[in-house]
């Protein structure tokens, strides 16, 4: 089990899938990429994620604004 404070920076959840990876005799574990599709057909493109994806909280999305500002 990973500790929650990492559950947390990493934006896991229950069921949030992983990938595990063997690295130079270390394991690598990271969020697993989310499948999304960009949908233009309203005159500005929106990405779209798979139905079954959890929303993103306020905060997640402030932290993704500012991360890529960085």
């Amino acid at each position: 089990m990973l500790p929650k404070q990492l559950r947390d920076r990493l934006g896991l959840r229950g069921g949030s899938a992983v990938e595990i990876e063997e690295r130079e005799g270390r394991i690598e574990i990271r969020p697993a990429d989310v499948p999304v599709a960009v949908d233009d057909s309203g005159g500005r493109p929106i990405l779209r994620g798979p139905a079954d994806a959890p929303p993103l909280t306020a905060d997640e999305v402030r932290s993704m604004v500012e991360t890529t500002r960085r």
